[in-house]
């Protein structure tokens, strides 16, 4: 038995109980694990948050502790559970917040994930612009791994199925055999996808099933057939210019398209799944899902009605214009 210089072995070896035996030049402090000061309670070592700040729930576990640094703020603490808001996220991705004293000794850190990114999404099936032939649905896309997703599937005339809750693989891929039975003419499938941080995309596909969706216009008439029915529009169709002029809100929403208007600016935004249209009365000038486009005829106000090109308009959406010079039928096809 090795024993400190100036002691003998029987002096430890022969001690009586309740003695104490002093052990010079050896520090005790040394040999025991380091007495935590702070601990982080919420949130976990990696956590992922779309957020610039986050709120921190710490617990001070010593008497004497009444001031913590992090980063180049200082906060008044108490011993027990603090609650520290409002802590900066400066970094995408990685960040670590680190506690310390006021003398710069480190007393905590947590890691946390910091993404602000929207998950890419793509909808491998229906394809857009497709006919169906079969009723059932299938959805397939692809995405971020483990996402949520809702899936919702519309018609122009206000139809809707049920929303159905569900999430990607651990590959991103989303799989359903048979998701929706499919509403005659057109469709609309809506996808809302949202990561772990809880950013959000949602994307759309247009498609049609059992018949293309149909829509006729006689120049100067106010009757337009969409598939079988009859409507009632609150314009006549006109030429100008060898142009046929269209109201834009009838047309837009006969097929399935959401319609603003900005009175201040005269600006038009038309809506229909991914794509969105915006143009200004009286410019030739618009945009077509982001990209520079040029009318061949500026839209125009006619008895308080606003008249666009139909073939810009629905052209945009992916449809055919046909006209009929003998019976003077404008006929609009999707897909």
């Amino acid at each position: 038995m090795i024993v400190p210089e100036g002691m003998k072995q029987e002096d430890i070896l022969n001690y009586k109980e309740h003695t104490t035996i002093a052990l010079p030049g050896i520090a005790i402090a040394d040999y025991l694990p380091t007495v935590s000061k702070v601990k982080v309670l919420s949130p976990q070592d990696g956590t992922i948050t779309n957020q610039l700040t986050v709120d921190l729930k710490i617990k001070v576990l010593v008497e004497n502790l009444t001031k913590i640094v992090i980063g180049d703020k200082t906060y008044e603490v108490k011993s027990g559970e603090n609650d520290i808001t409002g802590v900066a996220l400066p970094s995408e991705g990685q960040n670590v917040i680190s506690i310390k004293d006021a003398n710069g000794v480190e007393l905590a850190k947590v890691t946390l994930v910091r993404d602000t990114t929207p998950p890419d999404v793509t909808i491998n099936t229906p394809k857009e612009g497709t006919l169906l032939n079969d009723r059932k649905v299938s959805v397939s896309l692809q995405t971020e791994p483990n996402a949520k997703i809702l899936l919702g599937l519309s018609a122009p005339n206000g139809s809707q199925a049920d929303v159905i809750s569900t999430s990607a693989d651990s590959t991103g891929k989303l799989n359903i055999d048979v998701a929706f039975r499919a509403f005659t003419g057109i469709n609309i499938l809506k996808a809302v996808v949202t990561d772990s941080a809880g950013n959000s995309t949602t994307k759309y596909a247009l498609f049609a099933y059992g018949m293309p969706q149909t829509l006729k216009l006689t120049i100067g008439k106010t009757d337009m057939t969409v598939n079988v029915d009859t409507v009632k529009l609150d314009a006549a169709p006109y030429i100008k210019n060898a142009r046929t002029m269209v109201p834009v809100r009838a047309i837009a929403e006969s097929l399935g398209a959401q319609v603003s208007y900005d009175e201040s600016t005269k600006g038009i935004t038309v809506t229909l799944g991914n794509h969105t249209i915006k143009l200004t009365v009286g410019s030739t000038e618009a945009t077509v899902d982001g990209k520079a486009a040029t009318l061949d005829a500026p839209a125009e106000i006619v008895n308080g009605r606003t008249f666009v090109p139909v073939r810009f308009i629905t052209e945009a959406f992916g449809c055919t214009v046909s006209w009929d010079a003998k019976t003077r039928v404008v006929t609009v096809t999707y897909p």
